[in-house]
């Protein structure tokens, strides 16, 4: 695990140094492992063609709404990574700059929340159950993919 956590430290500042046209509109969702995440999810829920434009318009929304506070978060990130670089930093520095970061974070947590409510709440019952179906198997199967990772790296 030690050797994971340090593999990643060693790699953050690294992302801090690509273009800005390469993180710009990068999100969680935004590669080409995830395109027709959307279509899956709707043939998965059976939802109707209004549930859909719906959603599109709730994902549209949100993607614009959160843009500055993903700027922010990343801005943050770069800040804390580049201090925690430089031995002449102090401590208290340091801390400020990740409770700046983790803020960041938390603001963008919420603001995914707030959406998935909604998205919820144009939903039925039977849809909302499997729904939860889903994410649970989408959660679990993330969890397996994280233990081989862990498993790969001799932790």
């Amino acid at each position: 695990m030690k050797a994971l956590i340090l593999t990643l430290a060693a790699l953050l500042p690294l992302t801090a140094a690509l273009p800005a046209q390469a993180q710009e509109g990068r999100g969680r969702w935004d590669g080409p492992r995830q395109a027709g995440r959307g279509e899956r999810f709707a043939r998965a829920l059976q939802l109707t063609a209004d549930q859909q434009n719906q959603i599109r318009a709730l994902r549209a929304s949100h993607r614009d709404a959160i843009a500055p506070l993903r700027a922010s978060a990343r801005a943050a990130r770069a800040a804390l990574a580049q201090a925690l670089q430089d031995p002449a930093t102090a401590e208290a520095t340091l801390r400020d700059l990740h409770q700046k970061a983790s803020e960041a974070h938390f603001q963008l947590l919420l603001a995914g929340r707030a959406n998935r409510v909604q998205v919820r709440a144009l939903l039925t019952p039977e849809q909302r159950e499997k729904a939860s179906v889903l994410r649970a198997t989408h959660r679990e199967r993330a969890r397996g993919q994280m233990r081989r990772m862990r498993m790969r790296c001799g932790d």
